[in-house]
């Protein structure tokens, strides 16, 4: 049992002290071997040991292991008991010889002689087809791939030809999320598609080589404009606006700021259904979290755009949270 103490600070005064044990947390070592590697692999890869929701920051921080190719022995000492991926690290834009994503369940007991198949990837063809507009370039288009769980083994990123054809290396069945770069602001995303799968959203099922991703841009008609004020009614100027779609499909949100005198305008939103609101600052990322902004729903406005249509929306300031 603790017991309670005193000690001395500067000025001379006492205040109590406990004396505070804390719990050891239990590791074990994750060792094992990677096989069908290929002939053709480098000689050293590296290994992560990253839990699913470990985010960019704990991927750089989570154990590591050097594997010689030829043998494909790996260890991690000091593990806690979790839910891991397993995997590869991108090394560059370059062909990968092989990958490595394959999740492990650690618990209180060491694993050993685990035996971790490797995958060759491949490339996957696509298509970028979009209505022609004056600030449209086609070969300023990016396609990102990146693991939809936000662990990627490998970088697949390509750029349109002038006819929009797409090639995407270093891709292994699985899911995935896509980003589109270099899209001008006046056209939106109206389709995305893997083969016969049409995408909810801006993730996809990629199963294998033979997959067609086809990706389709309409010309943006929308005008929406408008006015923030503050409780007080005076105009806000620096206000984030947020068109939010309902529901939610992050690639299609759009962001615009108000004025010196409080005004804003939003061009070439996509056709659907929104909830906008206007914040006095926050975390862009923050208005993708539907759980960060249950919050402030009661706030929103409900707004339909329609191809070509326009409408004026008088808003007032909401008092922004960093998630």
């Amino acid at each position: 049992m603790s017991q309670a103490s005193e000690i001395t600070i500067g000025d001379g005064s006492e205040i109590p002290s406990t004396d505070i044990r804390l719990a050891r947390v239990k590791t074990v070592t994750v060792q094992g071997r990677l096989t069908n590697v290929p002939a053709s692999a480098g000689s050293i890869t590296l290994l992560n040991l990253n839990t699913k929701s470990a985010g960019p920051m704990g991927n750089a921080i989570h154990p590591r292991a050097m594997v010689q190719s030829a043998e494909g022995k790996f260890e991690f000492k000091n593990v806690p008991a979790g839910t891991y991926i397993l995997h590869t690290l991108p090394t560059g834009l370059g062909n990968a010889p092989f990958l490595v994503k394959s999740e492990l369940i650690v618990g209180d007991r060491p694993l050993q002689n685990l035996e971790i198949p490797v995958v060759v990837p491949f490339e996957i063809k696509g298509k970028v087809q979009a209505e022609p507009g004056p600030e449209l370039k086609m070969p300023s288009i990016r396609v990102i791939l990146s693991g939809a769980d936000d662990i990627t083994p490998a970088v697949a990123m390509a750029s349109a030809t002038a006819e929009g054809d797409l090639t995407l290396a270093n891709v292994v069945p699985g899911r995935y999320r896509i980003t589109l770069a270099g899209i001008p602001a006046t056209h939106y995303i109206r389709e995305i598609r893997a083969g016969d799968q049409q995408a909810q959203g801006d993730e996809i099922e990629i199963g294998g080589s033979g997959t067609t991703l086809n990706i389709a841009l309409a010309l943006g008609k929308s005008d929406f404009t408008g006015s923030v004020k503050n409780e007080k009614s005076e105009p806000y100027a620096g206000a984030t606006v947020a068109f939010i779609p309902n529901p939610m499909r992050a690639f299609l949100m759009r962001i615009s700021r108000t004025d010196q005198s409080g005004a804003f305008r939003m061009r070439n939103a996509p056709p659907g259904d929104y909830r906008v609101i206007a914040f006095d600052s926050i975390d862009i990322g923050a208005l993708e979290n539907e759980e960060f902004l249950k919050p402030f729903v009661s706030k929103m406005k409900a707004v339909k755009v329609e191809d070509g249509g326009s409408q004026t929306l008088d808003l007032t300031i909401v008092p922004g949270i960093r998630e």
